[in-house]
């Protein structure tokens, strides 16, 4: 079977993935489509207002500085709004 994406062969590589329903694609030309998609994790990042993108950037650049263990000051104050429907 072949890549969807590069058209190489998947057979007894490491790191496939399935797309279920299309075929295999390598882990790094998944990577790719998911960029040109602009989706990560499932996330669909065209479809969110600049608000909640800023929002995510905001925790990320956080997240990552917990992990560097150094201390942080926030740049950005970050409120989360929950709505409950």
């Amino acid at each position: 079977m072949k890549c969807l994406i590069c058209a190489r062969y998947c057979v007894g590589q490491r790191d496939v993935r399935i797309l279920q329903g299309q075929g295999p694609l390598h882990q790094a030309c998944l990577r790719t489509l998911q960029f040109a998609k602009r989706q990560y994790l499932g996330l669909d990042l065209t479809a969110q207002k600049d608000e909640e993108l800023a929002q995510l950037v905001a925790l990320i650049e956080n997240e990552l500085a917990s992990r560097n263990n150094r201390s942080h000051k926030p740049k950005t104050e970050c409120y989360i709004r929950t709505t409950l429907q």
